[in-house]
Parts: C-alpha cells; structure tokens; sequence
C-alpha cells in the first residue's frame, strides 16, 4: 500500500495528473443529534487527499449520540506516464465504534 498521497510522504495533497498520487477524502452530512467532526486531513475536496494508514486512523467522529447522519468516503488515484499498465487493488477496512 502507499501509505502518503505523492512522493513526499505528506499527510495531504493535491492529485495531479502524470504524477502518481492516492488517497481519499470524505464530506459528512448532518442528521439528528451530535454533528460529525471530520479529520483535518480528509476534509479536502476536488483531488485534495488525506494518505491512508496500515494502522487504525480516525476518519470521523462525534461526541455524542448522532441519528441519520452519513459518511461520503471518495478514494482517488493519479498516475503518470511511467505507471505500469494494470489492475490495481486495495483492501480497505473501515470501522464503527461506540464511546
């Protein structure tokens, strides 16, 4: 896995193209209750990306009890010229957990 957006090991960047880059993002919706607090470095949009972690990392939580709210998670991926042509693949594991 490449754990950092782009060359540079940066926990965020901005993907361009012809230079390789993958990571996510992620917007929230509001519902009842306790409103998501979404982490610093998934809170881009466009082809900003927060890096992914082979550790547990928090995406988003809240304080309290939320009813109705939901998570937009967007995976997005740059590549450049010298890319191998291919299948490429992942395994991402997301969590939910109670206080």
């Amino acid at each position: 896995m490449i754990p950092s957006p782009n060359a540079a090991f940066a926990a965020t960047a901005t993907l361009v193209a012809g230079t390789e880059g993958f990571g996510i993002n992620a917007t929230t919706t509001a519902g009842t209750g306790a409103p998501f607090t979404l982490a610093a470095n998934y809170a881009g949009s466009g082809a900003t990306v927060g890096k992914l972690s082979t550790t547990p990392a928090t995406l988003v939580s809240t304080t309290a009890t939320t009813t109705g709210a939901s998570v937009l998670v967007t995976h997005l991926v740059a590549i450049s010229a010298t890319t191998p042509a291919g299948s490429y693949t992942d395994t991402i594991t997301y969590g939910c957990l109670a206080n």
